[in-house]
């Protein structure tokens, strides 16, 4: 097979995994997890005024054992 024949069919295989990931993946959803943190923030900003994560767990969990914190 020529190396021009292989381009393309890789090529093809990486559209058809594409094509199916828009397909099946629910209306919404993120690519990659930055993506979802980032569109989280901007909800927090226009809820809230801040980018500051709103915690609803704070009545069970007054100190913030299970929230995720940045290092």
């Amino acid at each position: 097979m020529s190396p021009g024949k292989i381009t393309v069919l890789m090529l093809s295989g990486v559209l058809l995994i594409y094509l199916s990931a828009f397909v099946l993946l629910p209306s919404g959803a993120f690519w990659i997890t930055d993506g979802g943190n980032k569109f989280i923030l901007i909800q927090n900003m226009e809820r809230f005024g801040s980018i500051n994560i709103d915690y609803p767990a704070r009545d069970i969990d007054p100190e913030k054992r299970f929230f995720l914190r940045a290092g």
